[in-house]
């Protein structure tokens, strides 16, 4: 073996706030015709109807900062524009505040024929930042790969200064560069991240993971699916994992080289290929085991002894020198020593054409090198298990077995994805533009040093990367489920409003419309054995699954918005602030809205839900994901995102959207979760009492104004439900025919407003 070219595979391993000002109801004449600035919530949400309120979508951009009770200091830029096959039309617009970038600001303006239908999204009001960075793109950058912990940068960005959002709770904002930074971590680990480095100070303020984690017609016996029909193309060679007609190419990643460049994450990866008419079962490299050892391989490990570790490799030799068959596996240990045997399992190296080879050593992850290593040829002629030693006295085995390719799992279930998408939504690929798909097999491992796992590659590679599994925790991650979680991923940032941010709520709404459009992948492509679960083809521990979407406590996540084991969102040291833990929340409201069923939540509500069917609820939930959701979108605006999407596809009077917030009340989301606030409540507005609050059948007011007073109860979209005047003294009014939810009660005293909020239960 070339310990050369063995130590070049280990190395591709080593490697101010200002608070938030809430504003409400205001007058606005604008060109002869009269706005109602719309009450926003609490966390800045924006959810308004514009059907009572005929207004023009041209010129909307400089009618929004004072629609949505922002300053001057506010403007907003269309960035895209979208019309859908309903005849509406979908722009976004960025906000910006003295000419910097606010990231959560993205407002979304709905509109058919030249009219809008309805705003919504979310934006920042900012009271005063100063917007002069004390430092530069440069130190801002260095600060990034610092705070990272990148030893080695294998792509670079240019920093971006914008206003962000440091709290999901508490809407305070700073102004920070945003650095991307990928590269090699000190542990090993490939990192993809942004950084978002204070423009002052130069501390790091948070960081957000890119990567989204946890997917000629032949016959192929799979491992999930039972046997299949691929599209392959034929080659000189034979036949290789390429779909020409929809773009998809599955190759082997393992060992291969990352790229610092272009589209492509890994450098040359290697075909898959037979010659025969039936992609079948084929002798694969599933194991090698290390069982004697003389010299001190085993001996002063850890990271106390200068980040020691044991590895294993298997290698090949293509008829000049020897190249890596797939990622050096490193046993890590808080010990000093570890102990025999040691064993790396399903590596599912399938020999073709070369002679192969493994080996074991110690490698120092600090210092890249190699030391006291054993090499020993492998040969594959035959399935069993077979014994190797040298002449030193080291003495292991290696097995050979007659295994189906993972790699057909995830061509087929990537082309089953691809027609799922195109069938159901006419969308083609993850973007709609028809682009290439690539699946990377065994491609897993330098960014989580685990074969339990699957990814999302984020732009420019926008590819998926699958584990081969550990045969103990879980199997080759290319379940079809899988395939369809990791694609939605995709299809989620080329949603054309920025996607949805990786952290806390809105990363948990990202996770969550993978798993829904998993699922409903699985139901499309093999009705005969979906169910709602998560994983439940590769995971061999706990429950046999990863998540249930129809009972998700049942493996300790959530099904109550802000319920039992509801994660801090804040927390982004643990999975990114719930991303998916919080998850299942949405998760429980599809798998309801879809089948039905009536319970109790852990708010205490009883519910009842009838259930729409798959067909209709992945409409509106696609709908809402590409057409009402900005990228820090959090469940409230998901809620209110379904029910626009909802009404342009069944109607606002409809059973179906009945259902939806039926649905979403079951999980624990009502209108009374975006809590109203106003700029012209006056803190001593004296002669004015309302009780009581909350309240049931009958609302009392009382008045000591002589004036009478016009009054309107304006629910959270902001239409007027009930008018009346009250006079001075006692007011008794009747409420029982309202819905019960959070109002904005409303006076209107000397041409100016006042207001409560009530709730009614």
């Amino acid at each position: 073996m070339n310990k050369k070219i063995f130590i070049a595979a280990i190395a591709c391993i080593g490697m101010t706030g200002v608070g938030a000002r809430m504003y409400g109801q205001q007058s606005l004449q604008n060109n002869g015709m009269e706005f109602r600035k719309e009450a926003v919530s609490n966390i800045g949400s924006v959810a308004m109807v514009m059907s009572a309120r005929p207004t023009a979508v041209a010129g909307i951009a400089s009618e929004l900062p004072g629609m949505l009770g922002l300053s001057d200091k506010n403007t907003f830029e269309q960035f895209s524009s979208k019309t859908d096959e309903l005849g509406i039309q979908h722009d976004g617009y960025q906000q910006f505040f003295e000419g910097v970038a606010v990231e959560d600001g993205v407002i979304l303006v709905h509109s058919a024929k030249g009219m809008i239908r309805s705003i919504n999204g979310r934006v920042a009001h900012l009271a005063n930042m100063y917007i002069l960075p004390a430092i530069d793109q440069n130190e801002a950058t260095g600060n990034a790969t610092l705070y990272l912990d990148i030893i080695k940068a294998t792509r670079h960005y240019p920093a971006q200064l914008v206003i962000t959002s440091l709290s999901e709770e508490d809407n305070n904002y700073a102004l920070a560069f945003k650095v991307r930074v990928d590269g090699y971590a000190s542990d090993g680990r490939v990192k993809m991240a942004s950084a978002y480095i204070d423009a002052h100070s130069g501390k790091l303020l948070k960081q957000v993971s890119l990567l989204r984690h946890a997917d000629v017609e032949r016959v192929a016996h799979t491992m999930y699916s039972g046997s299949t029909k691929i599209m392959v193309d034929s080659t000189a060679e034979g036949y290789r994992l390429r779909d020409n007609t929809r773009r998809i190419e599955t190759y082997d990643a393992g060992g291969a080289e990352l790229t610092e460049r272009g589209s492509l994450y890994f450098e040359n990866p290697r075909d898959y290929y037979t010659t025969e008419e039936e992609w079948g079962e084929h002798p694969a490299i599933m194991s090698v085991r290390l069982e004697k050892v003389q010299n001190d391989m085993l001996k002063d490990l850890g990271m106390q002894n200068g980040g020691r570790f044991v590895v294993s490799f298997i290698a090949r030799d293509n008829g000049s020198d020897m190249e890596p068959a797939t990622w050096p596996d490193v046993k890590m240990t808080q010990s000093t020593t570890m102990r025999l045997p040691v064993t790396t399992s399903n590596i599912y190296v399938f020999p073709l054409g070369a002679a192969y080879g493994g080996g074991f050593g110690k490698y120092n992850l600090r210092s890249n090198s190699l030391s006291d290593s054993v090499y020993f040829p492998i040969n594959y002629t035959a399935a069993g298990t077979f014994p190797w030693s040298d002449a030193d006295g080291n003495e292991g085995s290696y097995e050979i077995s007659m295994e189906k390719n993972p790699a057909l799992d995830a061509h087929w279930g990537m082309q089953k994805t691809h027609d799922y998408f195109l069938e159901i939504f006419n969308r083609n690929s993850y973007d709609g533009k028809g682009s290439v798909l690539r699946n990377y097999i065994n491609g897993i491992w330098p960014m989580s040093l685990t074969q339990n796992n699957a990814a999302a590659l984020p732009a420019p590679y926008f590819s998926m990367v699958y584990g081969l599994g550990d045969g103990v925790v879980m199997k080759p991650v290319v379940a079809l489920d899988v395939m369809g979680h990791e694609f939605t991923h995709m299809v989620t940032e080329t949603n054309g409003h920025g996607g949805l941010n990786y952290r806390g709520e809105s990363g948990a709404l990202n996770e969550s419309f993978s798993d829904i459009f998993g699922t409903c992948i699985e139901f499309y492509a093999r009705p005969e054995r979906a169910d709602w679960n998560i994983g439940e083809d590769v995971a061999l521990y706990g429950a046999g699954y990863m998540r249930s979407m129809s009972n998700p406590k049942n493996t300790s996540y959530p099904d109550t918005y802000r319920g039992r084991f509801w994660m801090d969102t804040d927390d982004l040291t643990q999975d990114n602030g719930g991303v998916h833990i919080n998850s299942s929340v949405q998760n429980k409201w599809f798998y309801l809205l879809c089948e039905g069923g009536s319970g109790r939540n852990d708010k205490g509500d009883d519910y009842t839900v009838t259930g729409i069917g798959m067909a209709k609820a992945e409409q509106i939930a696609y709908r809402n994901l590409v057409n009402y959701l900005s990228p820090s979108a959090r469940f409230y605006d998901a809620y209110k995102g379904s029910l626009l999407a909802t009404g342009d596809l069944f109607g606002d009077t409809s059973s179906v959207y009945q259902s939806v917030k039926d649905a979403w009340f079951a999980v624990g989301l009502t209108d009374a979760d975006s809590v109203l606030a106003v700029d012209n409540l006056l803190p001593a507005f004296s002669g004015i009492s309302l009780f009581p609050n909350p309240a049931g059948r009958q609302v009392t007011i009382t008045s000591e104004r002589e004036q009478a007073i016009a009054v309107s109860f304006v629910n959270t979209l902001g239409t007027s439900l009930l008018d009346f005047t009250v006079s001075k003294g006692i007011n008794n009014i009747d409420i029982s025919h309202l819905p019960r939810g959070m109002y904005v009660v409303r006076y209107r005293l000397d041409d100016r407003f006042y207001t409560h909020k009530l709730s009614v239960l």
